[in-house]
């Protein structure tokens, strides 16, 4: 049976949205590392600004990507499901990061999602069964959530909870 897990940029980041309108700003990745090669499943997401608005309403640009090679970011350990998982459960082989400051790889015409919400807003993303966005068990293979707004420029939290 698989595992499930979770992880978030609030894990021990802070998630900060500084960028402009034009660049996208990685602030989550889940990804394999040559060390752990097994396919993950993601099954759910979510994604909201945590601060303040901005005073002119704005939107917030959001897309997932698949990654190829990883960049300068803050390691985190995906924690396990609580809600699901009960008893001893082996540690997460798949990797986390969150906040780059230095950006991962992108694949290119990767794109699994691209759309917008308002900063007063929280986005989520629940798979149908099967539906699931998955990571081969190749190295560097992965999935990166980054954001964009032309006005907010505060924290953003982004949550992804999957099995493995």
């Amino acid at each position: 049976m698989a595992t499930t897990f979770q992880t978030n940029n609030f894990l021990n980041a802070t998630p900060a949205l500084t960028n402009v309108a034009s660049s996208l700003k990685t602030m989550l990745t889940l990804f394999v590392t040559s060390g752990s090669l097994r396919r993950f499943y993601v099954y759910e997401w979510s994604m909201a600004a945590t601060d303040v608005p901005n005073a002119t309403d704005c939107p917030i640009v959001y897309d997932i990507s698949r990654m190829t090679a990883d960049g300068t970011g803050v390691a985190m350990t995906p924690t396990t499901f609580p809600i699901l998982e009960t008893g001893t459960v082996s540690p997460p082989l798949a990797t986390s990061k969150a906040n780059y400051t230095v950006e991962p790889t992108i694949t290119a015409q990767s794109q699994l999602d691209y759309n917008a919400f308002n900063q007063r807003a929280t986005m989520r993303w629940v798979s149908i069964q099967g539906g699931e966005l998955t990571v081969p068990a190749v190295a560097a293979s992965g999935l990166a959530w980054r954001v964009r707004s032309p006005n907010y420029a505060s924290t953003i939290a982004v949550k992804a909870t999957f099995n493995e």
